[in-house]
């Protein structure tokens, strides 16, 4: 089975790799290098960490240089190797570099110090607390109306 991978970075243009599912991670991290070698201005060493990403949480996994095959390191990180209806078997690489890095480095410096991305403030007034108690045991209620209906205390 042939596994194909978008390579994403800060390069233009995306390019793709395809690979057999018996060559290791380590391996696959070897031709990914080659390509970007062999299609860029970039080295090996400019290279920080190439991982793939969980589309729902944003979390990121680094492909490690390992013995582990292809297609075990995907059948065990399914959560961040979705399955495509479009395209089978084709999966995103993302590739961090220090161009890409020193990018994010200089942006979140410009950002102002009070503003954080997680920085999440909630207003008093957002928060409507219910201040009724819960009653648990409705025959109370049901009781209470009946006196109240018929005047009895």
């Amino acid at each position: 089975m042939i596994y194909n991978f978008e390579l994403h970075s800060s390069f233009y243009p995306n390019l793709n790799l395809s690979v057999d599912d018996n060559i290791t991670t380590a391996e696959l991290l070897v031709e990914v290098l080659n390509k970007i070698n062999h299609h860029t201005s970039f080295t090996g060493d400019d290279i920080l960490d190439i991982f793939v990403q969980d589309g729902i949480s944003n979390n990121t996994l680094s492909i490690p240089v390992s013995q582990t095959s292809i297609k075990q390191f995907i059948s065990c990180n399914k959560i961040y190797f979705p399955v495509s209806a479009i395209q089978k078997h084709t999966y995103r690489l993302y590739i961090i570099d220090r161009v890409g890095c020193d990018k994010l480095k200089t942006k979140m410096n410009d950002q102002p110090d009070n503003m954080q991305e997680n920085d999440i403030k909630i207003q008093e007034n957002d928060i409507k607390m219910r201040k009724n108690d819960i009653n648990t045991h409705y025959s109370f209620g049901f009781v209470d109306t009946l006196k109240s209906i018929f005047s009895i205390k």
